[in-house]
């Protein structure tokens, strides 16, 4: 038998091997590379001279032989995914709906703890809207203490005073509670401190429009008096002439003596009540001042406290963002490795296990075998 006699045979023989295995071991690489491998060897062996019309019809003839193997790989590969696609499409329908059933499930039995988080998230909040409206009160009374009423802030106070169940807010309750109840306590003490103030300058007022009253009533019962003096010595002669004109004199000087000193207790009662009002005047400014440098204070504490817990808040939201984008990512990489574990799992009529499957999956998303990756 010639060189190129036995090369076809050995072609014959190899395609009788691919013929003879079950499909799904025919492209696993330890049974298909051999075969492909003995072919190639011998067909490569085979010294080909096309200037001879026998040597030209040896090389069609090989040639056909290798076209045939080609042939039968591409049917049985076509046939192969045909039955995997039948495997393919009734776990597909298999894995949605147990999918579908379980995600069912699981809303269900986890739905007396989604209730539990909505009736808590409410209750949350209704604490901080009570937080926000008890400081309100104070923040109110400490800005408009000058036009609210002492009632009106009374009332506020109790509002405040009264016992309210905090719960885990107990420490920052009794605090907002304190805080807005001093804040109320301080703006009656102002009120009550503005309106003593204005009774006392009424009064002051009044005092001093009787006082005036009386020195004009006393200035008119000397001028009456003096007139009658006058009146019982102008009957005399020259005597009384001269004595008129004496009393006209030392009442004339009296009268401008009086004058001099009603002007001068005038002036001194001027000037003390100007002393008084401006001394008041400076005391209230310092109160004033002062209350307004501890409402400043007090207000820039707040904000500072403010601008600390939205910063927690923030920094809380982004954690519980990444949080979710973890999970997200967790799940949806999960999801993409457990498909392809399945497609893996039924790629031929010898099922590989799961945990082979797995393994596969692994390296590759660890991009340990070239040429292969997952997209996710």
């Amino acid at each position: 038998m010639s060189t190129n006699e036995t090369a076809l045979t050995t072609v014959d023989s190899e395609l009788s091997k691919m013929q003879l295995s079950p499909i799904a071991d025919l492209f696993k690489p330890e049974i298909i590379n051999p075969i492909l491998d003995v072919i190639e060897k011998h067909v490569k062996s085979i010294p080909v001279d096309a200037t001879t019309d026998k040597g030209r019809k040896d090389c069609i003839a090989l040639a056909a032989k290798v076209c045939k193997s080609k042939t039968f790989i591409e049917s049985s590969r076509k046939k192969h995914l045909e039955d995997i696609q039948k495997i393919v499409k009734t776990v597909n329908a298999s894995s949605n709906a147990s999918q579908a059933r379980l995600q069912t499930l699981q809303d269900e039995t986890r739905k007396p703890v989604t209730d539990w988080e909505d009736i808590e998230k409410a209750r949350v909040a209704a604490l901080e809207e009570k937080l926000t409206v008890i400081a309100g009160y104070g923040t109110k009374a400490q800005a408009e203490w000058q036009i609210l009423s002492i009632t009106a802030m009374r009332e506020m106070l109790a509002l405040v005073a009264a016992k309210f169940d905090w719960q885990e807010y107990g420490k920052r309750g009794e605090l907002t509670e304190k805080t807005a109840a001093d804040q109320i306590t301080a703006a009656i003490t102002q009120r009550e401190k503005y309106e003593a103030e204005q009774a006392e300058l009424t009064q002051l007022r009044q005092e001093a429009a009787e006082r005036a009253a009386a020195a004009e009533a006393e200035r008119v019962e000397r001028e009456h008096k003096a007139r009658e003096e006058a009146a019982a010595k102008a009957a005399t002669e020259k005597a009384e002439s001269e004595a008129k004109e004496a009393i006209e004199r030392a009442e004339r000087e009296k009268r401008e003596s009086d004058a001099r000193a009603a002007k001068a207790i005038e002036d001194a009662r001027l000037a003390a009540e100007k002393a008084e009002a401006d001394r008041k005047a400076a005391e209230l400014k310092a109160e004033q001042d002062r209350i307004a440098a501890e409402a400043k204070a007090e207000a820039d504490r707040q904000a500072a406290i403010e601008a600390e817990r939205q910063k927690v808040a923030a920094e809380q939201e982004a954690e519980k963002s990444a949080k979710e984008k973890r999970e997200r990512n967790k799940r949806h990489v999960a999801k993409v490795n457990r498909e392809a574990t399945a497609d893996l799992m039924t790629a031929g009529p010898n099922e590989i296990t799961e945990e082979q499957a797995n393994a596969i999956i692994d390296r590759i998303a660890k991009g340990l075998v070239q040429h292969v990756t997952i997209t996710y």
